[in-house]
């Protein structure tokens, strides 16, 4: 199956479900198993690809070329892959007129017929008139409002334009008669941008109004977005560190009041652990070194961080911080944490209590 896109041409499904006319979805077989299909084709290895368009062709009355004198043009181009056509004008009915209101008649009509019958199943974009001077304003917003959107033949006189450039260089043609028709091109080039944009603004409402509509839309959104600010705003919790929740402290739809607890935070740092020392043993100790720290049951590595320079009065000892390396999950609070020091003097054990740092620990040295 061909998507019809350069960036993926060939699509990874081998079946389309088709309901009411349109194609609904594509995929493999056993992705579209739901309801049981009124009708299964197989396309028996088939190759299905979408459909060409052919953006420029002149209609005339249903599947007839009068001008060529041909039957059934349309349904012989559906064989040859064509599903989509865009008038460039229905410039081929024997006697076509080309007074303003006859131009706008067979415009309509054009528009109105092929919008209702589709020749071998084409979809055609009908209903284009060739611009004729003397067409103004109110000719276009007629034509607007009656459901027509095309302009035929546009472009048509640039491409005589180009060639009548090459027949110059060529010396073919005098300069004179290059001049007059430039001239030309140019003047019904400037009434065509003119006439295209008074279409466009016909189309989609007047230009005031339409930035009007906008602007309103614009600040209902902007009001919509202050109020869904303020909302989050009032609904988010925000930690003063980052971390992970430990526990959780009340349950969905309980009542609480101003200042309770609802959730314990784990700092989602790297965990240190804090050890006051003797000053004797605090002066061997290295900054930088790696000391192994028992936590509960468990011994880790950390290396020194810091020392505190300042003597704790209550316990005569000094503050040593570690940095916790070793891999696994950081201890929560209330762990009792040892440092061996090495070397460690004999004879000496110390128990310290250090309540505001959230941990109790416990020293061997």
């Amino acid at each position: 199956m061909l998507s019809g896109a350069l960036e993926q041409p060939i699509l990874d499904a081998d079946s389309m479900l088709v309901r009411n006319g349109k194609i609904e979805r594509i995929g493999r077989g056993s992705e579209l198993v739901g309801e049981a299909p009124d009708v299964v084709v197989d396309a028996q290895g088939s190759t299905v690809a979408p459909g060409l368009i052919d953006s420029h062709v002149h209609p005339v009355f249903g599947d007839w070329a009068p001008r060529q004198v041909q039957l059934h043009w349309i349904d012989s181009m559906m064989n040859g892959g064509v599903t989509s056509m865009i008038s460039a004008g229905e410039v081929h009915p024997p006697g076509c007129s080309r007074d303003i209101l006859g131009l706008k008649a067979l415009a309509v009509t054009a528009q109105r017929a092929f919008d209702n019958f589709r020749p071998g199943g084409v979809k055609i974009h009908a209903g284009a008139p060739v611009l004729e001077q003397g067409m103004m304003e109110k000719d276009f917003k007629e034509l607007a409002e009656a459901g027509v959107k095309w302009l035929g033949e546009v472009g048509l006189a640039g491409l005589q334009h180009r060639r009548r450039q090459r027949l110059l260089k060529q010396g073919v043609i005098a300069r004179e008669a290059f001049d007059t028709a430039d001239a030309g091109v140019k003047t019904w080039q400037a009434r065509l941008d003119a006439a295209q944009r008074r279409l466009d603004e016909l189309l989609a409402g007047t230009r005031r109004d339409q930035i009007q509509a906008q602007e309103a839309l614009v600040a209902q959104f902007d009001t919509s977005l202050v109020a869904i600010e303020i909302d989050l705003d009032k609904s988010v919790l925000k930690a003063p560190f980052a971390g992970k929740v430990a526990k959780r402290l009340v349950d969905t739809g309980m009542v609480v009041n101003a200042g309770q607890s609802l959730v314990r935070l784990v700092e989602a740092t790297q965990p240190e652990v804090h050890v006051g020392l003797p000053p004797h043993v605090a002066a061997n100790v290295i900054p930088g070194s790696r000391q192994s720290v028992r936590i509960g049951q468990t011994t880790r590595q950390a290396q020194v961080a810091r020392i505190l320079p300042e003597l704790d009065t209550a316990t005569r000892t000094v503050l040593t911080v570690l940095t916790l390396s070793a891999p696994g999950n950081h201890p929560s609070v209330k762990l009792f944490a040892g440092v061996l020091v090495c070397p460690a003097p004999a004879g000496y054990r110390l128990d310290v209590a250090a309540p505001d740092h959230g941990l109790c620990r416990q020293l061997a040295a």
